[in-house]
């Protein structure tokens, strides 16, 4: 079938009506009547190679001699070396008598084809000889065939820079290119092909950005023909795919899905490309799917991938290829299924991928990723299955791939990615622990490599990842806590600002799980605990730290002192970035996005080179934070006490203000494993005795279940972290402020105990997300006066939640009692309204809904009027100079199970915003339990006649310890009084 279309192109390129073409169309018809397959096969393409070629010498026929060759090189496997053996000579041949723009063309195109192939670059030299003698024989070519040989002449040239990696030869094919783009006019059949590599030629060397504009003006313009439209979109949907799996940005991926529908519409066939676009299609649905964890998608990607396998040829040279696209889909889909449902598509998957991998000579540039995605889907199966024996292919069938990379050094992103792979099955089959020492080694350098600059982010962070792990299985806590820091010190890239808030949280949950708080328990166990909590800190809350930093424009007034132009610079880009927020996935204008969150990443390490300012953005040294402690928000005397949980140890960190050593209290009681358990076995109790309808809520029997869950938890968090953090603090202690880590945070710490004594029965409690936040503030952007007073009983943005029925009185007296309230109830409550009236207040109390997304918290929102305020669209606010603010809804103090380390909810937003003290909820909260704690807590802070917004920390946690108080006393069960809290310093 491949050898009569390509007969068929022939024909149509040559447009000969001679003997000679009748001579072909003969050997057409007998091929279709006598197909055959395997070696049936290959003795009728021999067979009419050899007719075709015979009769080429009598008549001294071109275009016999083109056709003969065009047989010849089907009679062997693509694979073979046979076929480059074959084609040599006949490249040889040809160029010695004289061979016609037709043949230079046809056997040029079999011996690319061959190249693709993994044939030796003696054969493009051979054929680019050819194309010389073509282009320049004694009478000059008509345009199209000048084109159509240069373009050729551009394609070889590209394989010998792939293989080579010498400059000339991109320097030539790009020469060789724009001159065939500039002959082949619109009537040139393969002028859309021809455009398409031209881009694709230049991409190689300036990047997909300076290229995309090219494709999109053929892809928009409706006069061009579909075919191209088409084609050019198809490209930009590879450009878009680079720019995800480069930066982690999914709104790329959107976009492709977007624009591979379109492509398949504009060009729906048949035709002998259809598998093509079908096959480019796919990739985007296949990506976007596992990203976003849909199903639906990935059979999308399946279902397209499918049909083009259905229309390739199984001995076409893609087919490989097109073998690696469907089974890397399956592997995605069957590993999205898991188990129980996915090890019948996953066993298909690993035939298909290990097809792919043999098809491909191991010198061919796609050799190391099939190689890569079939062992990935042998990791699956060791998931399901824990069956070692798949590690028993794998590793080699890895470790031959990454040696057959030696000595080319374009292929070093498939080679990083490679590496982390093996690393991980080396280490999967050792149980953690290498072998030997050559084995560790290995590894280790392995690990090392793939964290080299130049890297994808993601491959870099998960080798970090992975050395931390092997060098604390080996005891060398130094060495794991330097390797968790260089993993660090990445995540800036991870959380880049031209991604939207879920790409950053999705980046951090896959890449970075617990790296900050392993690398502090590493760099405990080296005995480092002043390095182990700065390095604690630079990891965690990296969302809040970036809108801390993004908020905080007074550090530019002393960068405006030392360096004016870097920072009017800044000012400007930052303002840029902020309002091409809105156009995140609308094409060119997420590119621009990219380019100034690059442009400000590179001003800022020109700021850092300013002598005075080379701590400029970067989180707090252990200095800076006792600053803080003594000057900022954050000042007064009650200890900071950090608790880190890691599979390795777990210690409570306390930092004061007056001591220069950061003791590390040991908790040998608390096991970040158990921790996790207890903690999700606390949260579906505690949902289940506070669910939204009272009519839902369990019998006596399982009531009493559920709250000795909860009572079961408190007392085994008191034995295993409070209790003794306390004792060691001693009894003179009124205040802690907490900053828990891991499953610790979605735990009421102050709430430790049992009946008789709780943790709040001898301290009061604030909770901390970051220390970062006890860095002085901005000065307010404007002035601010009295308290914004919100209240959304039945929120019109979401109907069928049950309503507030105490929301409105709880709200209608708080704004009666406090000087200069202004209320918005009601349908005032709108979302622009509110946000207009939180930049002119001192303070806010809320009475409305709130909503916690546990899959991505920059979505939990508070359910106002007409549409929701997110927790993201808060932190891009400025809230400089607000002092409290008291948020009376639900689950406005919980954060992510995914990202427990980030903290990141609806009172941090405020926080990070600018709001220095506020007060929240871990879960569901009654009405009138939430009406008798507002009532308390004003009453409190209000008792020596000050405004609630000048509250100091040690006031607001006293009032919301006192408000905690008094619900506890009529409403016993901690479901109802421990979900009260105070976040801030």
């Amino acid at each position: 079938a491949g050898a009569a279309g390509q007969l068929r192109e022939l024909l149509r390129h040559s447009g000969e009506q001679s003997a000679s073409a009748g001579a072909i169309w003969r050997e057409l018809d007998e091929l279709e009547r006598t197909a055959g397959s395997g070696a049936d096969a290959v003795a009728q393409l021999a067979a009419g190679s050899g007719r075709l070629l015979a009769e080429a010498a009598t008549v001294a026929s071109p275009l016999l001699r083109a056709a003969g060759a065009i047989l010849l090189s089907h009679a062997l496997d693509d694979g073979e070396p046979g076929q480059a053996a074959r084609l040599g000579p006949l490249v040889d041949e040809l160029r010695q008598c004289g061979p016609t723009a037709v043949e230079c063309r046809v056997v040029a195109d079999l011996c690319h084809h061959a190249m693709d192939a993994g044939a030796d670059v003696e054969l493009a030299d051979r054929a680019l000889d050819l194309l010389r003698t073509g282009l320049d024989g004694p009478e000059p070519l008509p345009d199209h065939e000048r084109a159509d040989l240069l373009a050729l002449t551009a394609y070889l040239h590209r394989q010998r820079y792939l293989r080579e990696h010498e400059a000339e030869d991109l320097r030539r094919a790009l020469a060789a290119i724009d001159e065939a783009d500039t002959l082949a006019g619109p009537g040139h059949p393969d002028a859309d092909v021809i455009r398409d590599g031209r881009v694709s030629i230049h991409e190689m060397l300036s990047g997909p950005a300076t290229t995309g504009s090219d494709r999109r003006a053929i892809f928009e313009d409706p006069s061009a023909a579909p075919e191209m439209r088409a084609r050019s979109a198809l490209g930009i949907v590879q450009e878009l795919i680079t720019r995800y799996q480069t930066r982690g940005d999914s709104a790329a991926l959107e976009e492709a899905v977007d624009l591979a529908e379109e492509a398949l519409r504009l060009h729906p066939g048949p035709d002998d490309r259809l598998w093509w676009r079908l096959m480019r299609a796919a990739q985007p649905y296949a990506l976007l799917g596992w990203h976003i964890s849909d199903p639906a998608k990935l059979d999308r990607a399946v279902e397209l991938s499918g049909q083009a396998l259905a229309l390739l040829p199984a001995d076409h040279p893609a087919a490989a290829g097109l073998l690696n696209e469907f089974g890397s889909e399956l592997h995605m889909r069957s590993a999205l299924a898991g188990p129980e449902e996915g090890m019948t598509g996953l066993r298909e998957a690993i035939h298909l991928l290990r097809r792919s991998a043999e098809l491909t000579p191991p010198r061919s540039d796609d050799h190391a990723p099939f190689v890569t995605n079939f062992v990935m889907s042998l990791w699956t199966w060791w998931k399901f299955t824990e069956d070692e024996r798949v590690l028993d292919e794998a590793i080699p069938a890895a470790e031959a791939a990454l040696a057959a990379l030696d000595g080319n050094p374009a292929a070093e992103r498939h080679r990083a990615r490679l590496r982390t792979v093996l690393a991980t099955l080396i280490s999967l089959r050792d149980k953690g622990r290498p072998a030997d020492e050559a084995t560790g080694a290995k590894v280790s350098d392995l690990l090392r490599e793939s964290m080299a600059e130049g890297n994808w982010t993601n491959v870099r962070v998960m080798s970090g990842r992975l050395g931390l792990v092997l060098a604390a299985a080996a005891k060398d806590w130094a060495g794991a806590a330097d390797i968790g820091r260089q993993a660090i010190g990445l995540m800036p890239h991870v959380t880049s600002e031209a991604l939207r808030m879920t790409d950053r949280e999705y980046g951090l949950a896959e890449w970075a799980a617990d790296l900050a708080r392993d690398t502090c328990a590493c760099a405990l166990s080296a005995g480092r605990p002043d390095e182990a909590l700065t390095l604690l800190e630079q990891g965690r809350a990296a969302l809040l730290g970036q809108a801390l930093s993004g908020r905080r424009n007074h550090d530019l007034d002393q960068v405006r002192a030392l360096a004016p132009r870097l920072a009017d610079e800044l000012a400007g880009l930052r303002a840029e970035l902020a309002e091409a927020e809105s156009a995140m996935s609308a094409g060119g204008a997420a590119e621009r996005r990219h380019a100034l969150a690059a442009r400000i990443e590179e001003l800022t390490r020109e700021v850092r080179a300013v002598p005075g300012l080379e701590r400029y953005l970067l989180p707090p040294d252990l200095a800076g934070l006792r600053a803080g402690l003594r000057t900022g928000p954050g000042a007064g005397q009650a200890p900071v006490v950090v608790l880190n949980v890691s599979g390795y140890r777990c210690d409570a960190l306390v930092l004061r203000p007056d001591d220069d050593e950061v003791p590390a209290i040991r908790l040998p009681k608390l096991d970040a494993a158990e921790a996790g358990r207890r903690a999700a076995d606390f949260a579906a109790a505690v949902a289940a005795l506070t669910p939204p309808d009272i009519r839902d809520r369990p019998g006596p029997r399982d009531g009493r279940r559920l709250h000795g869950v909860v009572d079961d938890t408190l007392a085994w968090l008191w034995e295993a972290a409070v209790g003794p953090v306390l004792d060691a603090l001693g009894g003179a202690v009124p205040r802690v402020r907490w900053s828990p880590t891991g499953a610790l945070t979605q735990l009421p710490l102050h709430a430790a105990g049992e009946r008789g004594e709780r943790a709040m029965d001898r301290v009061a409690s604030s909770y901390v997300p970051t220390l970062r936040l006890a860095a002085p503030g901005a000065a307010a952007a404007q002035p601010r006066r009295g308290t914004l007073v919100v209240s959304v009983p039945r929120p019109r943005s979401a109907a069928g939640e049950q309503p507030l029925d105490r929301a409105a009185e709880e709200a209608a007296r708080l704004a009666g009692r406090l000087p200069d309230a202004e209320l918005l109830d009601g349908e005032r409550a709108g979302t622009r309204a509110v946000l207009d009236a939180l930049g002119r207040s001192r303070a806010a109390h809320f009475a409305c809904h709130g909503v916690n997304d546990p899959e991505s918290t920059s979505r939990s929102h508070l359910l106002l009027h007409d549409e929701p305020l997110t927790v993201a669209e808060l932190m891009r606010q400025r809230l400089d100079g607000v002092g409290l603010v008291v948020l009376s809804a639900c689950h406005t103090a919980r954060g992510s199970d995914r990202l427990p380390d980030e903290v990141l909810h609806l009172a941090s937003a405020f926080q990070a915003a600018g709001a220095r003290h506020a007060v929240g909820s871990l879960w569901r909260v009654g009405d009138e339990e939430a009406e008798e704690f507002s009532r308390v807590l004003y009453d409190e802070l209000g008792s020596d006649g000050r405004s609630p917004a000048d509250a100091d920390g040690a006031c607001v946690a006293a009032a919301v310890d006192a408000g905690a108080r008094a619900v506890r006393e009529s409403s016993p069960a901690v479901v109802s009084w421990a979900p009260f809290i105070h976040a801030g310093f």
